[in-house]
């Protein structure tokens, strides 16, 4: 079948004109790959080459613009590709031309997930670690990058944190201690870390007088026998954190 025209359009795409009137709109790199620029004729044959490479290059084109939104990682492209038709020798392929471009790079992706996760999330080592992990990123790389962190940065973070947490707490010091410490090593800091930032200089006797005046109220509405009571109260406010010898004494001060 001859080839009557090539005619280069606007969207770096070709448009092969044959001699029956058909029209076949390709890529400039299946132009190239089946040196199109100087043949005469196309078989049938090629012509289905030709369609089975323009799926190819459509799938992607579409990965470099998924990619363009938001820096991937292999493994989040490998399971971007698994919705498109494409062979397992293709997709290696595909992957492979990304990556030559500079559109793959699990080192750069890296750098980027831990400045963001660091500098716009309260997310900690840790935790980036473990969600970097989830992507197959082999672990020398995260912990190479995680080595770069700022240690003075990231101890200014946490003590945010938890000055924010203690200054909003509404519970006795024990407790929020308690609190933060299982918040923070969620966020995936370490207890040194923690406790080299954890201060709540609060004083615990307005918490304390609250708290036994609720329970007192809740435990007497359902208890008339006031040693019960005040045996009830000490252990409320001990599950709460209120050290023994503070219990005591509100407890002799209101039964007085």
């Amino acid at each position: 079948m001859e080839i009557k025209n090539i005619r280069k359009l606007k969207n770096g795409k070709y448009e092969l004109t044959l001699i029956s009137g058909d029209k076949v709109i390709t890529y400039d790199e299946v132009i190239i790959k089946n040196n199109l620029l100087y043949k005469k004729d196309i078989t049938s044959k090629e012509i289905d080459e030709i369609e089975k490479l323009n799926t190819f290059y459509d799938i992607y084109n579409k990965a470099i613009k998924h990619i363009s939104k938001k820096m991937r990682s292999t493994k989040e492209i490998k399971e971007y590709l698994e919705g498109h038709d494409l062979s397992s020798k293709e997709e290696e392929e595909l992957i492979n031309k990304l990556k030559k471009i500079g559109m793959i790079n699990d080192e750069m992706y890296v750098k980027a997930y831990v400045s963001d996760k660091i500098h716009l999330s309260s997310d900690g080592p840790n935790k980036i670690k473990n969600e970097l992990l989830k992507n197959n990123i082999k672990g020398e790389i995260i912990d190479e990058e995680l080595s770069k962190i700022d240690e003075e940065e990231l101890i200014n973070k946490v003590k945010r944190i938890i000055n924010k947490k203690v200054r909003t707490s509404k519970t006795s010091s024990y407790n929020t201690r308690q609190k933060i410490y299982l918040e923070l090593t969620n966020l995936g800091y370490s207890k040194e870390l923690i406790d080299k930032c954890y201060n709540d200089d609060r004083d615990d006797e307005s918490f304390l007088e609250r708290d036994f005046n609720k329970i007192y109220k809740d435990v007497s509405r359902k208890e008339t026998d006031e040693n019960k009571i005040y045996l009830k109260i000490k252990q409320k406010l001990y599950q709460k954190g209120y050290k023994l010898e503070q219990i005591d004494r509100i407890i002799n001060e209101k039964r007085n």
